[in-house]
């Protein structure tokens, strides 16, 4: 006697995750017989992620249970989740009866960018600047301070001068 996969039940928790963050699948059968000819396979579309084939003799129907533990890609939110079980009966002299859960889709969030580090950059790069300007203008306005208290005349042409009268 056997009991086919119905129910196949997923359940993904969080529904909501964040890029990089894990998240679990969970796929359970509530009945099933014989447990030694089943197999359930986690899917991401047509993907598989996880595989596990059952062990035990019993003729009575019990319970089915994988889990598996993912990590969150951004383009996960473009795909259905899903579980399938996939009971043998080839070896008793049957079929391959296979039950699909209800597609489940993961809600994907993209973590934002941190504006705070772009605006302090950007604060900082600003007042660097001014900063620059600032001494490059006292740098020309003390030169023409400078120039203006001395005089006009240049230092190596009063030297020339000088030279050429003690040469004389």
């Amino acid at each position: 006697m056997f009991y086919p996969p119905e129910p196949v039940l997923l359940k993904l928790q969080p529904t909501w995750v964040t890029v990089g963050k894990v998240f679990t699948m969970e796929c359970r059968v509530p009945a099933v017989a014989p447990l030694e000819n089943l197999t359930l396979t986690l899917l991401r579309g047509q993907e598989p992620l996880h595989m596990q084939r059952f062990e035990g003799a019993t003729a009575a129907p019990q319970e089915a249970m994988i889990t598996h533990n993912s990590t969150a890609h951004k383009e996960d939110g473009r795909h259905n989740f899903s579980c399938r079980a996939e009971l043998d009966l080839q070896p008793r002299g049957g079929g391959l009866i296979q039950r699909t859960s209800q597609p489940q889709v993961l809600e994907i969030h993209e973590p934002m960018p941190d504006n705070q580090m772009v605006i302090i950059i950007a604060v900082v790069s600003v007042l660097l600047l001014l900063f620059v300007a600032s001494v490059l203008l006292c740098f020309v306005f003390g030169q023409q301070w400078h120039q203006r208290r001395r005089g006009n005349y240049g230092v190596q042409a009063a030297w020339r001068r000088l030279r050429r009268s003690y040469r004389a």
